[in-house]
């Protein structure tokens, strides 16, 4: 109803809209959540010297899914930057700082989604914004993504370039270990 006085409004004709048809309320939406327990959320950087994996002790997901569509889905993705962890304490605590993730002023990195576009063969691409150390950009990578009774699954290996967030530290070539733009993002996680 609402719908058709805005049209009505906006083209100065009235709207035909459809009688209610009973009981045809639109069910909500399956949410499946997802952390820690459900696999790793894992990166890879490239330097001269080492090309250490790391993860993130807590982090938090959710994904709505509408009438079992994954092409509908919503994707929410919210990681404690604090908790990273290359199995190297001294390399942890100086990837919080201003020349990394500058966690003291940006303690939380988002990640959101809208609808994901089918590749075929359980495929998708996931498309959507990354908030991180203050900035919000686009971020696109393909998934494999299965959805079946209830249970999903999602797969996926891609590369970002950490300089769009301005995490900037050594890139240099002077400095003793320069770390290269392309970090490497993967997971594999299980509902």
């Amino acid at each position: 109803m609402m719908l058709a006085v805005s049209l009505l409004l906006a083209t100065g004709s009235p709207v035909v809209s459809a009688p209610a048809v009973a009981g045809a309320a639109q069910a909500a939406p399956t949410i499946v959540r997802l952390g820690p327990r459900s696999g790793k959320l894992k990166f890879q950087a490239f330097s001269r010297l080492t090309d250490p994996f790391g993860d993130f002790g807590s982090w938090r997901g959710e994904v709505a899914i509408p009438n079992n569509d994954l092409s509908r889905a919503s994707v929410m993705i919210r990681v404690e930057l604090s908790t990273i962890n290359t199995s190297n304490t001294k390399r942890d605590t100086h990837l919080q700082n201003a020349d990394f993730f500058n966690v003291p002023k940006w303690p939380v990195a988002v990640f959101n989604a809208k609808g994901l576009k089918p590749l075929g063969k359980n495929r998708y691409q996931v498309s959507g914004q990354l908030k991180m150390m203050g900035q919000t950009k686009a971020l696109s990578f393909p998934a494999t993504i299965l959805w079946r009774e209830g249970k999903l699954s999602v797969k996926a290996d891609f590369k970002i370039d950490r300089t769009l967030w301005g995490m900037t530290g050594y890139l240099s070539a002077f400095s003793m270990n320069p770390i290269k733009k392309g970090v490497r993002i993967l997971f594999d996680l299980k509902s």
